[in-house]
């Protein structure tokens, strides 16, 4: 994220987000180097009565296997709605992520088993301009 990233939050003034950037952390994913950084945007512009009012964006990357020479996860993240991920699940989603346990013979692959968690958790789900209770 860089200057797009206030334009991704601009409203049809101009006005936009606060955009803070934390210090990369280097870890390993099953012993593969990788990086994580987490941007955070708050006052956003609503231009909806349910648009969240912050969000954050853990990004981490490491080695691609097969024909991606760099594989990118990115976990949006709104706060301040109903049902918002907490940093607890955006941590567990990131703690769990690895290569796949089937072997094929020309990919590997990676699982985000935590994903089915966070779709199957009832709640209230308010995408920007859409509010109501939805499963997720």
């Amino acid at each position: 994220m860089g200057p797009q990233a206030d334009a991704i939050f601009a409203d049809k003034n101009g006005n936009t987000a606060s955009i803070i950037y934390n210090e990369p952390t280097h870890f390993t994913i099953s012993g593969r180097p990788a990086i994580h950084y987490t941007a955070t945007a708050t006052n956003i512009p609503p231009d909806h009565e349910c648009d969240p009012p912050s969000a954050t964006f853990d990004v981490l990357t490491t080695p691609g296997y097969a024909t991606a020479e760099v594989l990118v996860f990115v976990i949006e993240s709104y706060q301040g709605l109903p049902s918002a991920l907490d940093r607890s699940t955006v941590d567990q989603v990131i703690s769990t992520i690895r290569p796949t346990e089937r072997q094929a013979t020309t990919h590997n692959y990676f699982d985000l088993k935590p994903i089915e968690f966070v779709r199957t958790h009832q709640g209230v789900m308010c995408e920007r301009g859409k509010c109501g209770r939805q499963q997720l």
